[in-house]
């Protein structure tokens, strides 16, 4: 263990919410880190909850540390709480694979995917005591590197990087990282065989103009196993691609872009279905996230979502998919997903009107959406959410009219084929993004967006139609950063200098952080929603815009009124989708028969859990329980009801921090226990979590939690003090005394609570502390308020020590010692 990790185990981890974001360890992560290899650190500037969640976090990992000569980490953003925590130690933002310092690592590579997250990337870089500015860097200094979707908006973030990859990234990465090694030369070297590789460009190099590279064979990035986290997550999905770049364009925001005009790779159905769903087993996840589907090929999707229901073998496992196009709805897909756990979908549409979506090369016909919305209802859906982008240019009223009139009859097929059924508007705003054929185009303000939001919600009342306007006050702040230049980047280093992070979510967001940054700065906010003229560049200087594009552009602005028969260059038009009648009553739903399963069939586990997992929380530790049974295809069974669970009892629950050789599971089967279960359970429990004992349940359902009232726990003392004679004197004084009042936070407020009844023991012997504690309804005391008695004599504060819990039992009145595997 380095320096830095035994300082971070002592002063860090026991002061910070959630400490298991930080301390890594998750399922399927490397171990090895040989010490000779490039090491890469892929950096992610939001919080681990959302970053662990992106199919980018476990593809690049598995890229990189695949290569026998390379190392590949992670680092997310820290927290406020965390990031105080470090400033206040002074130590340096470090991954949370090995803990080490992110400026040791010899390639940092960001991928950002939003505005809301750009303040986040120079506290990042200042944590990591890594100069803010490229230009300030030394040859001590790692190449920082750019990619993500946020590259085609990348002018006001590009002074913070070296290099940008501009396309995708897996046949660029691994050559960028080797060419970047420490070991090879001055930092301008190493820079300088970075930017040599196609696809890479480097924004100082005006010499060189790099072009984009794609993947063009999805064999050679199958679907890798995830990375389990330890602490819950945004998703705890298999994010998976079924298709990568678009194979007819999008009219709405990026027809002509040259950053997307790229081949279409798409993954086969069969390579599709057999690779998911081996990676769903091997993670014990219970759903898929398919983040991209073909474009326009409804056969494709088809066949991709067919092969995915037959693998995914799982009991309850579901598969959610983006927003769709509605002629991608289809009744063979519909019922396939009706096969798996139900999920929500979700409907894109353009625009608010058929001119509308005409004009700007969607041939989205109302009565495409009519049938979509006609077939997921009558498919058994009882909710449906339809995903509307307002504020283009040229909207007006008779828009949002068109818009009402066509929710309002999407309202009457749902009503006439399911009753309680539910539709969502979400309203999506218009954005003029860089390299798309819209980027010179004014941005609307929130105010517009507000106003032509209550125009529909009003016109809308009384229906079972909901109207969310998937915008708020940050739409106003985080927008101009889309199309600023490089000269804005100092705004966002003064918003971040002001505390501004995690922008993304709402409740982190305070305007007066931005608008004191605008005002610092000197720079003019509103200007960057005004219409650009055709010669100011907005995109990197590789993703110019053609020239084609922009006179279709100027010729579209001399227009008063956007006609419905212009289109973007190279935009083709989508066959419309003829309506597919059904007749009859959709088939009645009948719940499964009971299978809950006799008393002989609960066994009881007995499960050892080591230091890998001492940040786990009671949730997070049913949770990884439950993916080991998936993984080891255990004959769990079911709850019944509309949202079936697993039959899964945990017993009382280990504090955060501690390890524990006493951790107790309920299992009840829906069939006899064979002879290979155990086996099945073992050879998929990961390292630091071990399978100590099994017994049959017999007799009533009584929660483990319920009987146990006793822990017991136990404490080196040399490795938190030298002072045994201090601490065995403070012990016996604790013994002798008739009370120990301490104050304990409840629900109802701070109460002075007497903890000496639930001392059963405590003794100091050969070196170690252990103590016997009261537990569960009959009274109890936390192993933390004991040691907060004996803190005088420690090196740390009681928080920071971790204990370990040997055993857990059952005492009766009359002094009688049941063990929990014979409860």
């Amino acid at each position: 263990m380095t320096t830095l990790s035994s300082q971070l185990e002592r002063e860090f981890f026991p002061f910070v919410i959630k400490p298991g974001r930080y301390a890594g360890g998750e399922l399927h992560s490397r171990a090895d880190r040989p010490t000779t290899a490039v090491r890469f650190c892929h950096a992610w500037p939001d919080r681990y909850e959302i970053g662990q969640s992106s199919a980018t976090i476990s593809t690049l990992y598995r890229l990189v540390n695949q290569e026998a000569d390379c190392v590949g980490e992670r680092v997310f953003a820290v927290d406020r709480d965390a990031e105080k925590r470090l400033r206040e130690l002074d130590l340096p933002l470090f991954t949370i694979d090995s803990h080490t310092p992110v400026r040791d690592f010899d390639l940092v590579g960001f991928t950002v995917t939003n505005p809301g997250t750009y303040a986040n990337i120079p506290a990042m870089l200042d944590l990591a005591r890594i100069p803010i500015r490229a230009a300030d860097r030394s040859d001590s200094d790692p190449i920082v590197i750019l990619g993500g979707p946020a590259v085609a908006a990348a002018e006001a973030i590009l002074p913070w990087f070296d290099a940008v990859i501009l396309g995708d990234a897996e046949p660029v990465l691994v050559n960028a990282l080797r060419a970047a090694s420490q070991q090879q030369g001055t930092r301008a070297e190493r820079l300088s065989r970075v930017g040599a590789l196609e696809g890479v460009w480097l924004p100082t190099d005006k010499g060189h103009q790099s072009h984009p590279v794609w993947l063009d064979d999805f064999a050679a990035a199958p679907v890798s196993v995830p990375l389990v986290p330890l602490v819950e997550v945004f998703s705890s999905a298999v994010p998976v691609e079924a298709v990568r770049g678009a194979q007819n364009g999008c009219g709405c925001a990026d027809a002509a872009a040259p950053m997307l005009q790229r081949p279409s790779v798409f993954r086969s159905a069969f390579d599709l279905g057999q690779q998911v769903g081996q990676v769903a087993i091997e993670s014990g996840c219970d759903a898929v996230a398919v983040v991209t589907v073909p474009d326009g090929d409804v056969d494709t999707l088809e066949r991709q979502i067919l092969s995915l229901v037959r693998n995914l073998t799982a009991p309850h496992t579901a598969v959610y998919l983006p927003p769709l196009d509605p002629m991608l709805i289809t009744n063979r897909i519909l019922d396939a997903l009706g096969r798996l756990r139900r999920t929500g979908l979700t409907l894109a549409v353009a625009a608010a009107s058929e001119e509308r979506r005409a004009a700007i090369g969607s041939s989205l016909p109302d009565r495409a959406i009519l049938e979509a919305c006609r077939m997921i209802f009558a498919a058994g859906w009882r909710s449906l959410t339809i995903r509307v982008t307002i504020g283009w240019p040229g909207e007006n009223d008779r828009d949002l009219e068109a818009l009402a009139m066509l929710m309002t009859e999407c309202v009457k097929t749902a009503k006439s084929a399911v009753s309680g059924a539910h539709l969502t508007i979400g309203l999506v705003p218009f954005s003029p993004q860089p390299a798309s054929p819209w980027q010179w185009d004014e941005c609307p303000r929130f105010d517009v967006l507000q106003q032509r939001a209550a125009r529909l919600r009003k016109r809308l009342r009384g229906t079972n139609a909901h109207v969310n306007l998937h915008a708020d006050e940050r739409h106003d702040y985080l927008a101009p950063l889309l199309r600023g230049t490089r000269e804005t980047a100092a705004v966002i280093e003064a918003a971040a200098r002001r505390g501004a992070r995690f922008d993304n979510e709402l409740s982190d967001f305070d305007p007066a952080r931005w608008d004191g940054a605008w005002l610092e700065t000197g720079r003019d906010r509103d200007a960057e929603f005004a219409a650009r003229p055709f010669s100011e560049p907005i995109a990197p200087a590789p993703l110019a815009t053609p020239e084609a594009l922009v006179a279709w552009q100027a010729a579209r602005r001399q227009t008063a009124e956007i006609a419905a028969d212009y289109r973007p260059p190279s935009i083709e038009t989508k066959p419309s989708v003829e309506a597919t009648v059904q007749y009859g009553r959709s088939k009645r739903k009948v719940s499964d028969k009971n299978t809950a399963a006799p008393t002989r069939n609960r066994i009881r586990l007995r499960l050892a859990r080591g230091p890998r997992f001492r940040f786990m929380s009671h949730l997070d530790m049913a949770r990884l329980i439950e993916r080991l049974i998936r993984a080891g295809r255990l004959p769990i069974a079911w709850s019944q009801g509309k949202t079936p669970t697993m039959k899964v009892a945990l017993g009382p629950p280990l504090p955060l921090g501690f390890t524990s050789a006493a951790e107790y599971v309920d299992l009840t089967l829906a069939e006899n226990a064979g002879p290979t279960l155990l086996d099945d359970l073992t050879a998929v429990l990961p390292d630091d979590l071990s399978l100590v004992d099994s017994a049959i349940v017999l007799g009533a359902s009584v929660s483990l939690s319920a009987l146990i009232n006793r822990a017991r726990y136990t404490m080196p003392v040399a490795n938190y003090c030298a002072d045994t004679a201090g601490i065995a004197g403070m012990i016996e004084q604790l013994l002798s005394s008739r009370e120990l009042v301490i104050s304990r936070d409840t629900k109802s407020g701070t109460r002075e609570v007497d903890v000496r009844p639930f001392i059963h023991a405590l003794a100091i012997d050969a070196g170690t502390v252990t103590m016997t504690l009261g537990l569960g309804e009959g009274g109890y005391v936390r192993p933390i308020e004991v040691l907060t008695f004996l803190e005088a004599h420690l090196d740390r504060p009681a928080v920071a020590i971790a204990l370990h819990r040997t055993d857990l039992w059952q005492e009766t009145p009359d002094g009688y010692r049941r063990e929990p595997m014979t409860l």
